[in-house]
């Protein structure tokens, strides 16, 4: 009866190792196990006692056995919980894969009828290229047989460019004694041309100073036409004073007995006066007037201060009776003196002409 209590508590501590039995049935194990060994030393002989020993041996390494194993199931909860851990992230990692997973799927949809598209463009682009390719094929055709014919055409021409590259080297050879007298051409024209704008530059400066010598020959012109206008009106006034002189002596001869010395000295000054109008020359006019003024002034004057002897008088060196006489002479050598004074702006004028 002792073994099967024995066998039954083995039993229920076999259970209870294997995480199935509770404290109690344990508290139950430990008291059997007190309660057995005594009566055991008392009933069962020593080959008994050692198998309990044994068995009680077993029974304390299997109670640090399950020590252990109960440390290493805390252990193993432990790693679970952090695997549950591990596999929450996992989950959610796993939905991102899927949502990841589903916008590839969308890409690829989208890529697959894009693919499916371009199939069905590359199945009419390679029709097109085998139609271009028969285009192709039958042009190459007619290309070889237009480079057969122009290879023949060529064989024809060659003869006739072998002629042209004879007459080319002539004609070169020609170009170039013509180019060599082309520069000697040069070389004489450009000598030319130097020379011809020389004698340009000459020829503005020479117009450039006839421009100058015109306008002061014009402005002389004008000058010249003033002072011709102002001459012969002087020339008419002188003519008229002259005229009036004449018929003054004319009217002293006629009016007056006159000596013959008197007459004489008349006559002279009538020749004065002839030599002053008909004298072409202008020195002459300036030279006869300055002196036969001056000399007839110069007399009067002395007549005019003694008031006793006449013109006539001081001229022959006698004295005269005839003093009415002597007082015409006197105004009539004034007068001279005026027409004396337009003589000298006559030449003036004359002067700055020239």
């Amino acid at each position: 009866m002792n073994l099967d209590r024995m066998m039954k508590s083995l039993d229920r501590f076999s259970f209870s190792a294997r995480g199935e039995g509770s404290d109690v049935e344990e508290q139950e194990v430990d008291d059997i196990n007190n309660n057995v060994a005594p009566n055991n030393e008392e009933k069962y002989s020593s080959s008994d006692q050692e198998l309990m020993k044994t068995l009680l041996d077993e029974l304390d390494s299997s109670k640090k056995k399950q020590i252990s194993s109960e440390r290493m199931i805390e252990e193993l909860e432990k790693k679970i919980e952090g695997k549950e851990d591990e596999a929450k992230k996992m989950d959610e990692k796993l939905a991102e894969l899927q949502k990841s997973y589903d916008n590839l799927s969308q890409t690829l949809d989208f890529a697959n009828k894009m693919v499916e598209d371009q199939r069905i463009q590359l199945s009419s682009g390679t029709v097109k290229l085998q139609h271009q390719r028969d285009l192709v094929s039958k042009k190459e055709l007619e290309r070889q047989k237009s480079l057969k014919h122009f290879e023949n055409e060529l064989c024809t021409r060659e003869g006739y460019v072998c002629n042209m590259e004879k007459y080319i080297d002539d004609l070169e050879k020609k170009l170039d004694i013509y180019e060599q007298s082309n520069k000697e051409k040069e070389i004489e024209d450009k000598k030319k041309s130097q020379i011809v704008n020389m004698q340009s530059t000459e020829l503005r400066e020479k117009s450039f100073q006839a421009a100058k010598l015109e306008q002061k020959i014009a402005g002389l012109e004008h000058d010249l036409q003033l002072v011709n206008i102002e001459h012969a009106e002087q020339e008419v006034q002188v003519r008229k004073k002259i005229a009036t002189i004449t018929l003054v002596l004319d009217a002293l001869k006629n009016k007056y007995d006159l000596d013959l010395e008197h007459k004489e000295a008349i006559v002279a000054l009538e020749k004065d006066l002839a030599e002053i109008t008909y004298t072409n020359t202008k020195e002459g006019i300036k030279k006869k007037t300055r002196d036969f003024v001056g000399h007839w002034r110069s007399k009067s004057f002395h007549y005019a201060k003694s008031r006793s002897r006449c013109m006539g008088c001081f001229v022959i060196g006698k004295h005269c009776t005839s003093r009415k006489f002597a007082l015409g002479v006197g105004l009539f050598a004034i007068f001279l003196g005026a027409v004396f004074l337009l003589g000298k702006q006559l030449t003036t004028h004359n002067g700055k002409l020239q």
